[in-house]
């Protein structure tokens, strides 16, 4: 608006024109409409921005409510929930305001509480939505911590460790509820370039030289050029053929054949796991996988290391002891490990891969004490370490048990145990090296024992010793 084009009779104003004389009437109108102009554009611009009127609105008194309506601002005054009132007509409902009204103070915009300990300001805000997870290297995460400087309620995400955990007080984190971005090798060869063997279930791998699987490789891959720069897994990573060439040497100790490929490299399979992590140590406890592989690795092993997580042929193992299927190229599927029980699962070196699945087996040292026999009849449950209280024991009836079971029979002191045929469904007089076992006894104070295994219906003697 044009507010310069006012004009002054005697008054001196920067800005706008002085006549040093009377002004005629329509010189001073016109000062007054500049006024009005001006006075209705601001209203004009407040009432834009203002929500309408509305008959059907039910406007309550606990929120503070401007309507624009015929041009003008009304502030709701009415001291009960009101609808239908038109502003203008009631002034005890409506009463008329203007733009001045809606004036705050300069940057409460982009600042809240300003002046208080609670003050927070636009960026602040921005930052807490855009970070809810802080992504930084270990080290930098483990700095912020011992500086007490952890945010309640944000995730840190740990890029060079593919761990996500969440903050709970300044130094402290939730370590059993945590995410794994895992590297897992690429078992299944999807992106082609394992060495891998095609015969029966196939398989990635590593073995030694001369065993089925580099037999196999040697069969499929003929020539040494085929076989560089191509991949084979163990111990939970990829390694590269430099050469084509495989010996007895386990690859993360052959330099001269074998390249460890890093975490980083696209060929990994990144799959997201449920982790216990123990973050000042740097260790992961507990891995659960989509696979329903739940593992929790105890002292002396390295979880990311030992078992073939990533595998489409080991599922649903639950292990709560050391639990090793590195080098198994068969399946491993339904096992239970409880601590203080290791299994390792060898290398299967046989004529096709799928031959070599390791079944539902139940691995534990659970002792529970002196079992009695009972009609020459055994009965275990789950024990891997029982004790024979009477002569003539049987394992007659043992086919009742749980697939699965790992027995160790050992008689107690000063008694014996007999094996004749006559008391057992199952034949051992086949013996061995020893000879027949038939009618042997066996005398726990002489330091003797049987150990044995039970598996898919079968028992089987598969340790002697004699003192």
């Amino acid at each position: 608006m044009a507010l310069t084009g006012i004009i002054f009779r005697t008054l001196v104003k920067a800005g706008f024109f002085t006549k040093n004389d009377t002004l005629t009437w329509a010189e001073l109108d016109g000062n007054i409409e500049k006024l009005i102009d001006e006075l209705l554009a601001i209203q004009a611009a407040a009432v834009a921005s203002i929500a309408p009127y509305n008959s059907v609105t039910v406007y309550d008194p606990g929120d503070t409510n401007y309507v624009s309506h015929s041009g003008n601002i009304y502030l709701f005054v009415g001291a009960s929930p009101t609808a239908g009132v038109t502003p203008g007509t009631n002034p005890a409902i409506w009463q008329l305001s203007s733009a001045g009204a809606l004036s705050h103070q300069q940057n409460t915009d982009t600042t809240i509480g300003g002046g208080s300990p609670f003050a927070i300001n636009a960026i602040q805000l921005r930052g807490l939505y855009d970070n809810q997870i802080i992504s930084a290297s270990y080290s930098a995460v483990a700095a912020t911590k011992t500086g007490n400087a952890l945010r309640p309620g944000y995730w840190y995400y740990c890029t060079d460790k593919y761990v996500l955990i969440k903050a709970v007080t300044n130094n402290k984190f939730d370590e059993v509820n945590c995410i794994y971005l895992a590297r897992n090798p690429d078992y299944q060869n999807t992106g082609g370039l394992m060495l891998e063997a095609s015969t029966g279930d196939k398989t990635c791998i590593w073995s030694p030289s001369g065993t089925e699987w580099w037999t196999q490789v040697l069969i499929d891959f003929p020539i040494s050029g085929s076989r560089q720069n191509k991949y084979c897994i163990y111990k939970g990573s990829h390694y590269k053929s430099l050469t084509g060439t495989n010996t007895a040497t386990e690859p993360d100790a052959d330099a001269t054949n074998w390249l460890l490929v890093a975490k980083t490299d696209p060929s990994y399979i990144i799959e997201t796991e449920s982790l216990w992590y123990g973050f000042d140590a740097d260790v992961i406890i507990r891995r659960q996988d989509i696979r329903g592989n739940d593992i929790y690795q105890t002292t002396g092993g390295n979880i990311n290391e030992e078992f073939t997580f990533g595998n489409d042929k080991t599922f649903l193992n639950y292990a709560r002891g050391e639990f090793s299927n590195y080098r198994h190229q068969g399946g491993t599927i339904g096992n239970r490990v409880e601590f203080p029980h290791s299994i390792i699962l060898q290398n299967t070196d046989v004529a096709t891969f799928d031959d070599a699945f390791d079944l539902r087996n139940h691995y534990n040292t659970v002792e529970l004490g002196n079992i009695p026999v009972v009609s020459y009849a055994l009965t275990i449950g789950h024990c891997s370490n029982v004790k024979v209280t009477t002569n003539g024991a049987s394992i007659q009836n043992i086919e009742g048990d749980k697939e699965g079971i790992m027995v160790q029979i050992k008689p107690a002191t000063g008694m014996t145990f007999d094996i004749a045929v006559a008391n057992n469904t199952k034949d051992f007089t086949s013996g061995g090296a020893g000879g027949s076992w038939t009618g042997a006894t066996f005398d726990d104070g002489a330091g003797d024992f049987i150990h044995g295994y039970y598996l898919d219906g079968y028992f089987n003697i598969v340790a002697m010793q004699h003192s």
